[in-house]
């Protein structure tokens, strides 16, 4: 028997987190939309690496060794240097990533989002903002990218955003790094590996796509003669439809009403309108759902965060699922080995 694209395959076991059909996501057990209520993205990164939420004494020892490594090491800020000016972001992150050998997932977890910051300053000849070590792990990422400290809003907003995607069970990224990591690949090599998958348009690539989607529609009286249009056309929308959900994703719902309350500060931006216009006429005409892409791409921009960084913060927060899988995989001393059923010419003779 044939499963195309291992659909329905069990291909591993995890106790990091459930995705079920029904639009229920749980990490280590808890709701996803109650953590993004009350906790934090750093408290989440323990949730998923020790089993349980921190202490307030845990929290902040931890929150303290991630700032202690925040600032990176001069080789990597050359080597982003010398990369060309046209490198894509997650290109640059997962070369990055590449060179640190002997990282571990402290140091992953703090360093994505400021080589990310360093990077995208570079590209465009701006000198790197030097880390914050009084900010947390979001709001830093918004004073090295823009270079001016974030508001609470902008700051909590982010941190959400980033809980919502730090874990979401097997995913193709996320197979790819137990594959490697049950080759006993090395921690930043495992991790590559998954930003090499996470980049294509069928997985975490989408990202970049809604946005101009949302601009090409412009406003919410729009949306429905887009959808007709690009029904007819044959193609597909971006922010719409998920491989494990078959109910509205519950991290959607969440980014729904943080992109709602920046659209709201920010005013003269339409994005929430137009968001919400395309999503009652994609759901009246194709009975499609949104995923977690629909609303974080228009947050993302409410925040200054260009389109073409979606995908490598969307990594960034990742890698504190994938540092977790890394481990629970390497726990059971057994390599991913899969068969293929040869399907060639029969034996030939020369």
């Amino acid at each position: 028997m044939t499963f195309r694209g291992l659909r329905g395959i069990i291909a591993a076991e995890t106790a990091l987190s459930e995705a079920t059909p029904a639009g229920e996501l749980r990490l280590r057990g808890y709701d996803i939309a109650a953590l993004a209520e009350a906790a934090s993205y750093e408290a989440v990164v323990k949730l998923l690496w020790d089993g349980d939420l921190p202490s307030a004494a845990d929290l902040r020892a931890f929150e303290a060794a991630l700032k202690a490594r925040r600032t990176p090491p001069g080789f990597l800020l050359n080597l982003l240097r010398d990369l060309p000016p046209a490198t894509p972001p997650m290109a640059a992150l997962r070369i990055a990533i590449s060179a640190l050998p002997e990282a571990d997932g402290r140091d992953l977890v703090a360093l994505a989002p400021v080589l990310i910051a360093a990077h995208h300053r570079m590209r465009r000849e701006l000198a790197p903002v030097p880390p914050d070590l009084t900010l947390g792990h979001a709001a830093n990422f918004l004073w090295m990218l823009r270079d001016r400290p974030p508001t609470a809003q902008e700051a909590r907003a982010l941190d959400v955003a980033m809980l919502l995607l730090a874990e979401m069970s097997l995913n193709p990224s996320t197979f790819a790094l137990r594959i490697a990591a049950s080759t006993e690949a090395p921690l930043p090599a495992a991790v590559a590996t998954a930003l090499a998958v996470l980049s294509g348009p069928r997985h975490g690539g989408a990202g970049p796509l809604v946005m101009p989607v949302l601009r090409a529609i412009g406003t919410p009286e729009r949306a429905g003669d887009y959808v007709e249009q690009e029904r007819a056309a044959g193609r597909k929308i971006a922010g719409f439809g998920h491989r494990v959900f078959r109910a509205p994703d519950p991290r959607a719902a969440v980014l729904r009403e943080v992109a709602r309350d920046l659209s709201e500060v920010c005013g003269d931006l339409p994005w929430y309108e137009v968001a919400q216009a395309l999503r009652h006429e994609m759901a009246a005409r194709l009975d499609l759902h949104i995923n977690v892409d629909f609303y974080y791409a228009p947050t993302f921009c409410l925040l200054g965060i260009p389109d073409d960084l979606h995908t490598a913060l969307f990594a960034a927060a990742r890698i504190a699922g994938w540092v977790a899988h890394y481990h629970e995989q390497r726990a059971t001393e057994r390599i991913i080995w899969p068969e293929a059923r040869y399907i060639g010419p029969e034996a030939r003779s020369l």
